[in-house]
């Protein structure tokens, strides 16, 4: 089903919201067997399996019966109402131009912290659903305009306060793309355009990026936000200043994890010369087992974390941290060490239940998980998580854990 369906050929009724309000938590094949195959049929039974499935993504849209959910590739595509709320808390002023609104959840939310906000967008139905869904929520101050920013503002420059920009992520085949350059449209060959337009730029990036590399090639960055939740890496963000000058060294990464509410939970910030600078202090495996979230590991801190934490480093390349007392602030897994053995089926047996089930994770060791789990005989699942990595001595283990909970 397509956004123009879902817009052109259909709006909600009192009568139609009502029914999906109702039928929210009634199994859709079930009620699609009951209905007449028609169209609004179709279009009903979508927005209540978009509604429930993208509940805990978007609860504020799940609980506002007048939006319209789009289709499914979109959803998945969009941001999380967590990131769009840490976004809010980032910038603000009077006037955002978001130059590749899509879907519009980063504009409903940015919009907020603006006077005036002006969303873009390529995509014609993706505009008359975005300015639907504006409408129904009370957001009169967003002005839509189907067009291409970069186009449109080359030839109708607009002043703002923040420029916010969402590239592309694929390229004509539906390829995923590595540089911020194959991104659509490059913001590399536009950043003057966009400097003569506004002071600050926040810019949203997949987290396959190379920040260092970014960093580098990107003039102008001043902060970056790596952003985490629930147990993911979601995106990554530049804030880029008119006249900053800051060294690609001396930039702050700040790795950051949301609650739902889009709350800062846990922060670790780091340099590229602080973590190069930083002396670790390394031991075998204590009492405890810390492993980092996503959103640390991508943003680089693996030295400099120590210093916000008191853990030590197993080896420099292991990523796994350890400690004689719980620290419940780490941000990330924490678990109880039972045990540490060679990295065979016989001297793991002790540790596992008759089915052989264990969580498996390999970081710094010369095996794969499924190669290893398959010379260990392991199932998926079961309450025990085995780390295979090396300890500083080059030695390879088994660090057989539990997970822990203060």
């Amino acid at each position: 089903m397509t956004n123009q369906e879902l817009y052109s050929e259909f709006r909600l009724s009192e009568e139609d919201k009502k029914f999906i309000t109702e039928h929210l938590h009634q199994h859709t094949d079930q009620l699609a067997f009951s209905l007449p195959r028609t169209a609004k049929s179709k279009i009903l039974i979508h927005q209540i399996q978009a509604r429930k499935k993208y509940k805990s993504k978007l609860p504020t849209w799940y609980q506002n019966p007048d939006l319209i959910f789009p289709n499914s590739l979109s959803l998945e595509q969009c941001s999380s109402e967590a990131t769009a709320r840490f976004k809010q808390q980032l910038i603000g002023g009077n006037t955002l131009i978001d130059m590749t609104g899509g879907l519009g959840v980063d504009t409903f939310f940015l919009s907020a912290a603006f006077q005036q906000t002006i969303y873009f967008e390529k995509q014609e139905d993706l505009v008359e659903l975005a300015r639907h869904n504006f409408k129904s929520a009370g957001l009169n101050n967003i002005t839509c305009i189907h067009a291409d920013a970069t186009q449109y503002l080359t030839e109708n420059p607009l002043q703002a306060d923040w420029i916010y920009i969402d590239p592309a992520r694929r390229d004509e085949a539906q390829r995923k793309v590595f540089h911020l350059s194959d991104c659509t449209p490059d913001i590399l060959q536009h950043l003057p355009l966009l400097h003569s337009l506004a002071p600050d730029i926040l810019i949203k990036t997949s987290p396959v990026l190379d920040i260092d590399l970014t960093i580098k090639h990107l003039p102008g960055v001043n902060a970056v936000y790596v952003i985490g939740f629930e147990q993911e890496c979601k995106e990554v963000l530049y804030h880029i200043r008119r006249e900053q000058t800051l060294s690609p060294e001396d930039t702050p990464i700040h790795s950051v994890i949301l609650n739902k509410e889009g709350i800062v939970t846990h922060k670790t910030v780091t340099t590229k010369k602080a973590e190069t600078q930083h002396q670790v202090t390394f031991s075998d495996p204590l009492e405890f087992l810390y492993e980092p979230h996503a959103a640390v590991l991508k943003g680089g801190g693996l030295k400099t974390i120590t210093a916000h934490y008191p853990v030590r480093k197993l080896s420099t390349n292991s990523h796994i941290y350890t400690s004689e007392a719980p620290v419940s602030a780490f941000p990330g897994r924490m678990f109880k060490i039972l045990g540490i053995v060679k990295p065979d089926a016989r001297s793991i047996q002790p540790y596992l239940e008759n089915n052989r089930k264990a969580h498996l994770t390999v970081r710094n060791f010369p095996a794969s998980v499924s190669d290893l789990r398959n010379k260990l005989r392991l199932k998926e699942g079961g309450d025990r998580y085995l780390f295979a990595t090396t300890l500083a001595d080059n030695h390879k283990v088994i660090i057989v854990t539990e997970k822990f909970y203060n």
